[in-house]
């Protein structure tokens, strides 16, 4: 079984602009000298709205133990496996991913802030391992249930979607471990990997076995395994070492041309299976990294040639490069030209820590606490689920492609076409003021545009003021890319949808005082920032507003 651990426990403007942009895999492929800075800092956070905080929570953006996490090849949305919570969370493609971001979808439950376990089509219970293959399809490690779930189209399904297909139970509804396990059964599996042809492998974990199922889409619901690595039959599952044998397997990885990387948690130790998908039942691991070789399990530690605690794998095809999670001393071990390596051999870098042997867990842009399963996109970047610290961090390499700078833009008048600004991103932070009064009972009207050369999300995000809240704002969409929105400027909460590349979105704002309102000052500030909600470049738009009584 893999063993669980405990996890750690603005005055707003009105209109907050926010902007983000991002910039295959083929075979292996050779960037110069090692291609990560050691203890490098992530770029990218989800499940905390900053690098230092590590609480859990319940809804479109907390997590409660996430354990994994998988991208989808087809359309770049993350999947995150939300463990404490039953369910797994959908999010934006990650090229329009931002820190902090909101999921647009929910596996395994009917809403964002309820907690379901169950044994149905749309349940989970301790969901772990996930995996989207090259046909964009989820699979989901259901453990407790004893049972892989398959979602076709995962990307596009709307929220609670009943699974697709179901192994290691004839039906969706049952969630039996038979006591002398088979080829049809499966018990607590805990990952699970697809080849490009189609083959899934799955970690069953207190069967101490990994699975083969070929073709394993076309398969119906119970449908047997057609392979077995770790045992010599389907039918038994005693734990196992040397080199055939494994002890409660957590985690795989699976490269481009068919090798097979299985963490054997229970004998601290990573093997490598070559060509798995030609091996007979039972065969030979034909390397292995962690110990001296394959018949040992006693060496452990803090050395850059330890797996202590093995419980996440990935691998890039950029220099044959594999990742290790040590959850034991909260750090990724990163191997490059990882296949041609057998024994103890010293791992080239590592990241998740700032310390080689420390077992220091922490918050932090380059720290983790008990570091889990990862994966990684088509950008060659890693994405990690920093269990401990509930969130998923995203780690780019040296050789990985840069985040485009985008060129946003807001200007703001009192007339449509009579804008404050002169269209052009202005990266010094300096912007455009205007100023407008509401007399009496009346409506001042102002218009806000913004356009972009790079793909935005959610780009206006209102939040209220105390010292507006004696006015009331009305948000009408001139072109059809968000609804009419009204609401005071104390309580209003306010998203625009997405704006694809050369997209240009104008919006007009009422502003009306209530008979309080005397007067007073509204000031309205909105601003876009460049690439990143912690970058330090802005454009600024800053309207004033003020109420003076009807003459």
């Amino acid at each position: 079984m893999i063993p669980k651990r405990r996890y750690h426990k603005t005055k707003s403007p009105l209109i907050y602009a926010l902007i983000l942009a991002f910039a295959g895999t083929g075979m292996v492929k050779t960037a110069t000298a090692i291609d990560w800075t050691q203890s490098r800092n992530a770029d990218k956070v989800l499940g905390q709205i900053d690098y230092d905080t590590d609480g859990s929570g319940l809804s479109e953006q907390n997590f409660n133990y996430p354990n994994s996490v998988a991208i989808c090849p087809l359309t770049n949305k993350v999947f995150v496996c939300d463990t404490g919570n039953h369910r797994i969370l959908r999010f934006a493609s990650y090229e329009a991913m931002f820190t902090g971001a909101k999921a647009e979808a929910v596996f395994g439950s009917s809403n964002f802030v309820s907690v379901n376990a169950g044994t149905t089509a749309q349940r989970f219970a301790d969901p772990l391992g996930i995996f989207v293959d090259q046909e964009g399809r989820l699979w989901v490690c259901d453990s407790t249930n004893a049972r892989v779930l398959r979602f076709d189209d995962a990307a596009n399904k709307s929220n609670f979607p009943a699974a697709d297909g179901v192994l290691g139970q004839t039906l969706l509804t049952t969630n039996a471990s038979p006591g002398t396990p088979s080829a049809n059964s499966l018990d607590s599996p805990s990952a699970c990997v697809v080849e490009s042809n189609g083959t899934l492998w799955v970690a069953d974990s207190s069967d101490h076995r990994i699975l083969r199922y070929d073709g394993a889409a076309l398969k119906s619901n119970g449908g047997g395994a057609d392979g077995v690595l770790g045992q010599s039959m389907m039918d038994t599952s005693a734990s196992g070492s040397g080199t055939n044998g494994v002890s409660g397997p957590t985690a795989l990885a699976v490269s481009n041309n068919g090798t097979l990387w299985v963490a054997d948690y229970g004998n601290r130790r990573v093997l490598r299976f070559n060509s798995a998908v030609s091996k007979s039942n039972g065969a030979d691991a034909d390397g292995v990294l962690g110990q001296t070789g394959l018949f040992g399990n006693g060496f452990y530690g803090f050395a850059d040639n330890a797996a202590t605690t093995v419980i996440g794998l990935a691998w890039s095809p950029v220099n044959d490069t594999l990742y290790v999670s040590d959850n034991s001393y909260n750090r990724i071990l990163i191997f490059e030209f990882a296949s041609t390596k057998t024994g103890l051999i010293s791992a080239d870098t590592f990241i998740g820590n700032n310390v080689l042997g420390s077992m220091s867990a922490a918050t932090g842009q380059n720290r983790s606490d008990a570091p889990r399963m990862m994966c990684v996109d088509t950008s060659n970047r890693l994405w990690l689920a920093d269990t401990g610290n509930n969130r998923v961090l995203r780690y780019s390499p040296d050789s990985a492609a840069a985040s485009p700078d985008i060129q946003p833009d807001l200007t703001v008048g009192e007339k449509l076409g009579k804008q404050k600004g002169d269209g052009i991103y202005n990266s010094v932070g300096a912007g455009q003021k205007g100023k407008v009064k509401v007399i009496g009972r009346k409506k001042a009207r102002l218009f806000v545009i913004q356009q972009n050369d790079g793909r935005t999300t959610n780009p206006f995000i209102l939040a209220g003021s105390r010292k507006n809240k004696l006015f009331k704002v009305k948000y009408i969409s001139l072109n059809g890319l968000v609804g009419n929105v009204t609401g005071n400027m104390l309580l209003g909460t306010f998203e625009t949808a997405d704006l694809e590349p050369g997209q240009t979105h104008i919006m007009r704002v009422d502003i009306k005082a209530t008979p309080k309102a005397k007067s007073r000052t509204a000031k309205y500030k909105g601003f876009v920032r460049s690439r990143d909600p912690n970058a330090s470049t802005t454009e600024l738009i800053k309207t004033f507003v003020k109420a003076k009584p009807k003459k």
